[in-house]
């Protein structure tokens, strides 16, 4: 029976509409391969330098840390085993050079709020000490939490998980992969509901967490969303530099609490009142983000995103 040339034309949409869609599965599958590879290179070059605390290894690694935990937790949903497994690990690993990373970053933003502002230079001196003092008590906390060893085997056991990734059915993880930005858009839409309009700094940090979390899941498994990694992107920028004055006002009440001269208390509280003011400016930049965060709810779609450059 001779076909009409409509269901001939039917028939190669159809066709067409296949290609695409395995297309894109195939390309989520070799890029999730190849961000783990990346991730675990990344962790692996930079750890032993991330122990003697170099501060730029301490930051690179743990944002390899946390790449490699969204890639794992799809991984761990789609095969189980070794990948939830090391999802464990690596979170442990992200605790432990957190502390660290935050202390420096505090204390680089202390030393250029000081330059910009008229602080007094020995109550910045004393708040900078109560820093390195904390810094090398997480240090050595560090140092408990990985083993040079550890770590290769670490990056031996990611790679081996990788390979599997290779080879699993590409539609499986394509539904995976859905499901777990259904997930992580309610939970970013909730830190949203949470946090309100008002100032308060945990709920704020929530919402940053979780934005990080949906970013990442979206750059190794979304290319019709360039819209919501960039609103991601700069929420995330904007509430990191609230989150970073916040951790310099935390530190810089901490040593107040223990200052026993008049003088140096007073200016302390000065320079406390100083970062509220900073936090509620920044406060006001991320609240047209949070409040129109429309572009996330378009629905997801599979394949390698066109390159970006690489952030924390």
């Amino acid at each position: 029976m001779e076909l009409l040339p409509t269901s001939i034309a039917a028939m190669r949409i159809c066709c067409k509409q296949e290609k695409v869609v395995t297309n894109r599965t195939t390309q989520t599958r070799t890029h999730l391969t190849g961000a783990l590879r990346r991730s675990a290179a990344v962790f692996g070059s930079q750890i032993d330098l991330a122990r003697g605390g170099d501060p730029k290894a301490i930051h690179r690694a743990r944002v390899a840390t946390r790449r490699l935990r969204e890639a794992l937790a799809v991984t761990g949903a789609a095969l189980g085993g070794e990948a939830a497994a090391l999802r464990r690990e690596f979170k442990g690993i992200t605790a432990a050079l957190g502390p660290v990373r935050e202390l420096d970053v505090s204390r680089k933003l202390l030393l250029d709020l000081a330059d910009d502002s008229s602080w007094p230079a020995d109550a910045v001196t004393r708040v900078e000490q109560h820093g390195l003092k904390e810094r090398a008590a997480t240090l050595d906390r560090l140092h408990d939490a990985l083993d040079s060893d550890d770590a290769k085997s670490l990056v031996r056991r990611v790679r081996s998980v990788a390979r599997d990734v290779k080879e699993m059915d590409a539609s499986s993880l394509a539904a995976v992969i859905a499901s777990r930005y259904a997930r992580r858009l309610r939970e970013f839409t909730r830190a949203l509901q949470e946090a309100g309009t008002v100032y308060a700094g945990d709920r704020l940090h929530r919402v940053r967490i979780a934005a990080k979390k949906l970013r990442y899941l979206i750059e190794f498994s979304d290319t019709g969303n360039a819209e919501a990694l960039r609103r991601l992107k700069r929420l995330q920028k904007i509430l990191g530099k609230l989150h970073d004055a916040q951790m310099v006002q935390h530190h810089i009440d901490e040593t107040a609490a223990g200052e026993s001269v008049v003088g140096l208390y007073r200016s302390l509280r000065a320079m406390s009142r100083d970062l509220e003011a900073e936090c509620r400016a920044w406060h006001g930049k991320a609240l047209p983000l949070m409040l129109a965060p429309g572009a996330l709810r378009r629905p997801v779609r599979m394949g390698a995103p066109a390159r970006r450059k690489r952030s924390a």
